[in-house]
Parts: C-alpha cells; structure tokens; sequence
C-alpha cells in the first residue's frame, strides 16, 4: 500500500471498502463509468466492511494536521492520548520526536489496531495502548504521572440540542481531569466533533475546566478539520470540529 505524503501510513488492515455503488444521477452528471465493484455479480474482489465500532467510527478527525498540533511536544516528552482510535495522535507525537507515548481507549478493537499501525510504522518501542474507561483511568493517573502533551479526542457527546447539559458537564469533567496531567509549561489539546457544541461553549468550558483544577492556561491555537472536511458556505453543519491547543502552568 503506497505511503501517504506524510510518511504515516493510517489505513487500518481491515478498514477497506465493502462495496461501491452507483448513484445514476451522479454519475451521469460527472460522466462517470456505472460499476459495482466488489458487489454481486461485480468483477471485483469481495471484501470485508468497514468497522462499525463507535470508537473506530467516532475518532481521529480532530485537529486535522496533528504532527502541527502536537509539534511542541519536545524531544524525549511524553504524550497521553484518548481517545486512542488507530494510534493517531500517539504516532503524530512519537514521530515528532516524543519518547513514551500511552494512548487510551475502552475498546479492544482501536487498541489492537493502533499498536498494529505504530508497529507497522516503526514506533512500537515508543508507543504503549492500554484499555481503559477514560474518567477512572484519567483520575488514577492524576494521581502519580505527568505527561508533556495531553490530546482528549473523543466521539461526539451531543447529538442533538437535547444532549448538550449532559454533554458539557462531561466535556469540563474531561478536561478538569485532563489539565491535572499536563506538566508545568506543557500543552493540552481537546477536540471535540459535536456540532451543537459551538466554539464558544467549548471555549467557556475549558475556562471552567481550567479553574476549578487550578491551572493557568492561554489559547495558543484554534485548529479545525482538514481539507478532507470541507466547509460548505451554504451549510454550518459541516463545520463541526473543533480543536484547541493551550499552553497549561
């Protein structure tokens, strides 16, 4: 499989096309050829669908450019990530010149996939994965590590208006726990993918994150989506994710 232009191949093994169908009207508007490849009856090869679990699903799209995101973490640091999705983040870092990178997830799947990729990409000596539920495991590490770099990437917490009490009080538990770990002079990255969450709130959560754990923190960047999720003019809904990096003291 041809490497991507950044160096870090992010294909998992098994995540690959089940089929591929035509839509008529489209591929008469763009002049494509009509094929099902992979279908019944199709000439291509039959293979497996795409991972349907939510933690697969849900992650790795926050922040767009991670290795600009994570590119103050120093030579030797150490980087916690979650949600782990395929290693993402942890290779970003690790790549960059990071020493220990832990990335945590509560699915089995992510982590066997992300230990896979940085074995695959020769970062496994540099790179750990446990399982774990994210609030407990955040509060436990609280209590004795600190780590250089600490990206929160998790799946969206409001899918609807409806959720967003819920949502918020999770988001500012997430990143009270998570501005805990950052070392002095350090960086904390959140993301978030819930579309009703708008920047403004999630800004006024970090602030209330930020106070209630006692930690000093500035703004340094405001990150989106990369240019594979592009922003429609005519439709706000498709500028969902957002993406803060914050020097913490």
């Amino acid at each position: 499989m041809p490497q991507p232009a950044s160096g870090i191949d992010d294909h998992p093994p098994d995540l690959v096309a089940g089929r591929v169908r035509s839509v008529p009207a489209v591929h008469r508007r763009e002049g494509c050829v009509k094929a099902r490849p992979g279908g019944r009856g199709g000439t291509g090869p039959r293979r497996r669908p795409a991972a349907r679990d939510r933690a697969l699903r849900a992650g790795g799209r926050g922040g767009g450019d991670r290795r600009g995101a994570v590119g103050g973490v120093r030579a030797g640091g150490r980087v916690l990530g979650w949600l782990a999705y395929g290693g993402l983040w942890g290779r970003a870092a690790a790549g960059g010149g990071a020493e220990d990178c832990l990335a945590l997830d509560s699915s089995a799947r992510a982590l066997a996939w992300a230990a896979d990729s940085a074995a695959r990409n020769g970062l496994a000596d540099r790179c750990r994965f446990e399982k774990a539920d994210v609030f407990t495991h955040l509060e436990r590490l609280g209590q004795r590590e600190r780590f250089d770099v600490v990206v929160l990437d998790p799946p969206a917490l409001a899918h609807s208006r409806a959720h967003l009490p819920k949502a918020r009080s999770a988001y500012r538990k997430l990143n009270e726990l998570a501005l805990r770990l950052v070392k002095p002079g350090g960086r904390l990255i959140p993301c978030s993918c819930s579309y009703h969450l708008s920047r403004e709130d999630f800004r006024e959560i970090i602030a209330r994150a930020a106070g209630r754990a006692r930690r000093e923190a500035v703004i340094l960047q405001w990150r989106g989506q990369a240019c594979d999720h592009p922003v429609h003019p005519s439709m706000p809904e498709t500028e969902y994710l957002k993406c803060v990096v914050l020097k913490v003291w």
